[in-house]
Parts: C-alpha cells; sequence; structure tokens
C-alpha cells in the first residue's frame, strides 16, 4: 500500500451510473419502500431506497429528482430531493460504489492495492475488507440539525450488529473504519443518540475499542443529460451531539 498524499482526483466528482429523467413533487409515502409523486400533473409511484423515516427531507411538495427505474413495476425511483434549496441524495444502493470509489482515491490514508467487497464477518456481510485486514462498513447520512449530520434518523439494530463485529474483529488484531457518507451541508457529524440509545453506546465503546470513523460530506449533482456525479467536499470531524 502506499501513503495518502491528496491527489487532484480526489475530490473529482465520482460519475454515478445513472441519471435523472424526471423532476416531480413529493405527495406522500404509503409505505417505506413506496413514495408517490407528481410529475407533469400526473401522480406516478416511486421506488425508495432509503428506508430510514426521511420525515424532514420527504414532505408534501419537496422537489424530488428521479432516475429510470427498469426493473420493478413502479414508475421511477427516488434518487433525491431539494432541501434547503439544495439537492440531497437519498439512494443507498449506490453507497457502496462511492465508497469504493472513494477507497480507492485513499479516503482511508492510503492507495490500496486490493478491496474485496461484501465480505462475511461472523454473521454478517461487511462492504468491504481492503488489504485483507481492513474491514469498512459504509453509512449514509441525510439528516441535517444545524450545522450538524446525525445518523442514524431510525433505530437500526442492524448498524449496530455490524459495530460490534467490527469491534471484534479489531479486537483481534486487524483494523476496522466505520464510513460516513455525509449528504448534508455540515461543519461535522456524530451520534443522534436519543433516536438509537444501543447505537450510540455500541459506537461509543467501539471508539474506545480502536474502531475508526471518517466522515465525508458529499455534494450531489442532478443531471438530465450527464450521469449523476457524486463530489466530496471535505473530510469532517465526529464529534459528541451535545443535544439529547
Amino acid at each position: 500500500m502506499k501513503p495518502i498524499t491528496f491527489f487532484d482526483n480526489f475530490f473529482r466528482p465520482i460519475p454515478l451510473p445513472v441519471k435523472v429523467v424526471a423532476e416531480g413533487k413529493f405527495l406522500h409515502r404509503p409505505n417505506r419502500f413506496v413514495g408517490v409523486v407528481e410529475v407533469e400533473g400526473k401522480e406516478n409511484r416511486v421506488h425508495i431506497a432509503d428506508t430510514g423515516r426521511l420525515r424532514e427531507l420527504l414532505v408534501e411538495g419537496a422537489k424530488v429528482y428521479l432516475g429510470a427505474n427498469s426493473t420493478g413495476k413502479l414508475d421511477y425511483k427516488l434518487l433525491g430531493v431539494e432541501y434547503q434549496n439544495r439537492p440531497v441524495f437519498l439512494n443507498p444502493s449506490f453507497h457502496s460504489k462511492i465508497g469504493e470509489e472513494l477507497i480507492k482515491r485513499g479516503v482511508l490514508g492510503y492507495l490500496p492495492s486490493q478491496i474485496e467487497r461484501e465480505k462475511k464477518l461472523e454473521e454478517s456481510r461487511i462492504d468491504f475488507l481492503v488489504e485483507s485486514t481492513h474491514w469498512v462498513e459504509v453509512k449514509g447520512c441525510n439528516l441535517l440539525i444545524g450545522e450538524w449530520c446525525l445518523f442514524p434518523d431510525a433505530p437500526t439494530s442492524r448498524g449496530s450488529r455490524h459495530i460490534r463485529e467490527l469491534t471484534r474483529a479489531v479486537e483481534r488484531g486487524d483494523r476496522g473504519t466505520l464510513l460516513f457518507l455525509l449528504f448534508q451541508p455540515c461543519a461535522q457529524f456524530g451520534i443522534y443518540r436519543s433516536r438509537d440509545p444501543e447505537l450510540y453506546q455500541t459506537l461509543t465503546l467501539a471508539r474506545k475499542k480502536g474502531v475508526e470513523i471518517v466522515g465525508v460530506r458529499l455534494e450531489f449533482t442532478p443531471s438530465p443529460t450527464e450521469k449523476v456525479t457524486i463530489t466530496l467536499t471535505a473530510l469532517l470531524p465526529f464529534g459528541e451531539w451535545e443535544k439529547l
């Protein structure tokens, strides 16, 4: 592995294999996976890949960005929403691709020669195993309160399980990193303790045991003619959000 220096391409936009084929107005969300939006005066059903609550973002009347849904019965898939006059990415099916590209560019502090995807660790599949001994789990965050990006916006027992498994891997001598993709214009990020006390306690212990936390602020650029892009704009410090 090579030591990292921040090359020009570190902040180069990351193209995703999807385009914005329509913009619409959000109406309501019948269930976690389906939303109803208005496009050119017609109601359409869209697939929502993000199963978080998204209550602060998916409000009635919000402008949404939609991609083609080539598989399945729904008309579109939700890519993002406009919030405070800024597009926010909302499709976690692309998180792995974004995370892998960031790892290749050196976000872990080095340029790896080997990246394996979806590797089994205890009862889970962790997003990446880098250089055979560095476990990396990617988490997306789109909840903004003040200048803070906060995770999670809903309780996640799966997230706590991943953190415990990373912790045990570190105790055995491996490295473990939580890579947070922050899709809001925040200045720092942390855990929303009251939304998920178990995750807060699990992560607090994990940090003491040596699990590393990396937060990257990302900008979403929707385009109807070119591929959607995600651009790293800053690496942010993990902090202790004071409010409960």
